[in-house]
Order: structure tokens, then sequence, then C-alpha cells
């Protein structure tokens, strides 16, 4: 297998080595030191099944918002060969994961382990694979490590080609760990490309476009760029199309936060066709992230749907997340029943402030 070095040992090298790569062999010892919260470690690494290890903590946003794409896999795959632990870590006390993770019931299916700071898992997997941030995806088949990745890009096709083994697994993994090498100079040519944007640079804009289309034609960020430039095209028609045809939910949804945001600098001059496309696109967004449905108010507002409007907002006051305090959605909604509207940034700080609040309340208590 090209994209998978060999083992260069007979023995699971995850215990003892400064670092983990794809290809080597890892144990389950520090799994099954874990505290399952629900379900149980497995005994082995069966042959031919694939297992994910899914970090993530209850106070990371991007984890929150990638559970509902993993919970999917897991729910379509499982009973063909696909095994997922979603592993928190970095967390400070049982009982809030316990909660969070029975609020969650059948959307978050499978087995859930409670790791902590520090501990195996941490010193053995964590730290030797060089992960820094979550939300964080460890693939394991047949005893080795193929290869760490953001949930949310975890393709059905390439869980398929996994439980599918020989060549088009070799394809799967090679694409993944070479998109993973590769993701500092697409990460450099998008940073250049948003300076482009803000400086309203479209040749620019479109130059680093082609430049992360050549190194990755099927990244994540690609659809959104190419919805960007749309806008600073200001070929709406287009970008309404670009925003339905796109089949993730998660980043059709940010994509929507992204068109509002520009048409919101428009002011006056912004078409309002597009702003019902912006809301009719956040009614599908995915759940535990409240500002998809204040940009769905807020769109609905702009042209003139105050009852659509007031009712999106009721909805972000009624159900804002697993942490996310009520007040300041609530407030929201009721500057909507008023006429003047609260505007998304101040909806965020409201929200970050009260966050921040409560963090400092519990800490005292």
């Amino acid at each position: 297998m090209k994209a998978i070095t060999a083992a260069l040992l007979a023995i699971p090298v995850a215990l003892h080595a400064a670092t983990l790569n794809p290809g080597d062999e890892v144990s389950l010892d520090a799994i099954s030191k874990a505290d399952f919260v629900t379900g149980e470690a497995p005994d082995s690494w069966k042959e031919g099944e694939v297992y994910i290890l899914e970090c993530w903590a209850t106070w990371c946003g991007p984890c929150i918002a990638a559970i509902p794409h993993v919970d999917e896999l897991y729910d379509k795959y499982h009973e063909k060969g696909l095994n997922i632990i979603g592993m928190n870590v970095w967390e400070d006390g049982r009982d809030k994961v316990a909660a969070f993770v029975e609020k969650k019931g059948e959307g978050m299916s499978y087995p859930v382990a409670y790791v902590g700071k520090g501990g195996a898992f941490e010193t053995e997997w964590l730290k030797p694979a060089g992960v820094t941030g979550i939300p964080r995806a460890l693939v394991v088949k047949d005893g080795k490590l193929l290869f760490g990745i953001h949930p949310a890009t975890l393709k059905e096709s390439t869980i398929e080609a996994l439980l599918k083994g020989g060549e088009a697994q070799d394809k799967a993994v090679n694409r993944v760990v070479n998109g993973e090498k590769n993701r500092q100079k697409i990460n450099d040519h998008v940073r250049a490309f948003m300076q482009a944007s803000r400086a309203e640079d479209v040749e620019t804009m479109e130059k680093e476009l082609a430049a992360i289309e050549a190194i990755d034609a099927e990244n994540r960020v690609i659809g959104r760029l190419r919805t960007d430039v749309a806008i600073g095209r200001q070929d709406w028609d287009k970008v309404a199309a670009m925003l339905k045809e796109n089949d993730d939910p998660l980043d059709r949804s940010y994509s929507a936060l992204m068109v509002y945001q520009k048409l919101d600098q428009l002011g006056d001059e912004a078409p309002e066709k597009t702003y019902a496309t912006v809301a009719e696109v956040l009614a599908d967004a995915p759940d535990d992230q409240p500002i998809f449905d204040v940009v769905r108010a807020l769109s609905y507002h702009r042209i003139g749907r105050g009852e659509d409007a007031l009712a999106a907002a009721r909805e972000a006051a009624e159900q804002p997340g697993e942490h996310y305090p009520k007040a300041p959605f609530e407030v929201f909604a009721k500057s909507i029943e008023d006429g003047t509207p609260m505007t998304m940034r101040e909806v965020m700080m409201a929200a970050q402030k009260a966050m921040e609040a409560e963090r400092a309340k519990e800490k005292d208590q």
C-alpha cells in the first residue's frame, strides 16, 4: 500500500513511539482504560472492520456540529463493519458528558467514552499523533492507523472504500493522507483568497481558488470559495444555484451565512430573492447552532416576511443548542417582534458574554 508505511515492528508501537503515523500498529489498551458512558470498548480489532475514534468535547462548537454527520455514518454503515467510538477528551467532569450524551439520545447512538484530561489515551494516541485540536477522527483498520481527519470531511465514499478494502482502500487512504499533507499549502492559499476577498479583488480570488483546485479538487473549502467568487461578481442567480446544489448540510449552511453577511453589507442594494434563498437553505440547517436560525430570521425580516422571521427567531430562543444560554436569543426574538431586530453580530456577542458569565459562575461554585 503506497499511502501507508509498513509497520516497523511485529508488536504494537503506539505505546512507546514518539510519533504515531499512518501505517503504525495501534493497541486497544488506552481505549479499554477509558470510562465508557455508553457502550463498551471492543475486545479486539476485528479483521476487515473499520474503527473511527471520534475525539470531541462538550465545549467544542465544531465538535457538536459534526456529531449529526458522524451519527449518520454510524447508522448507515455499522452493520457493514463500521465502528465508531466517541472519545471525549480534554474535558473536566464525566457528569456533564453523560448528561450531554443522554440528551442527544439516538442522535449519538455510537459508544462514547470519557477520557478527561491526561491519561493513557492522550499520551498514547493524541500526543503521538500530533492532535492539537478537535474535532479529530482517528481511523483504524486491521490494527493499524490509516489516517487522522476532521470528522465533518469524512465522506460516505471514503467509508465504503475502506470497508471494501484492496485497491479501493489504497486509493481512498492515499487521497486522505495526501490531502492532510497538502493542508498547509491549501491554508496558505485560503488566507490569500480571504485577503483578496476583503479587498474585493475578484481576479486574485479566482487565481487562489484555481491553485487550491489544482492541489485537491475535492477539498471541502472549494464550494464555499466558489460561492464567494460568485458573490464578488455579484452573480446572484449563480449564488442561489450554488447554495441549493451544495449537498453538504453543514457547508451549505455556513455558505449561506457568508452570503447573508455580504448581502447585509450591500444594504438596500441587496436582491430580495437571494435573502429568500438564504432563508430557504437555513431551514434545513443542522441543529445546535442557533446562529442559523438567527440569520434565517433576519433574512425573512429583510424581505418583509414578519411572521416567518418571528417563528425562526423563536426557534433560536426555544432551542439554542446544548451550550448556548437562552436569554440572548429570547432578547433577539423580542427585537424581531418589535420590528427593531438586533444584528447578527450583536446577537452572537450577547451570547458570548452570557456564556462567559455562566462559566465564571460555575468556577465560583
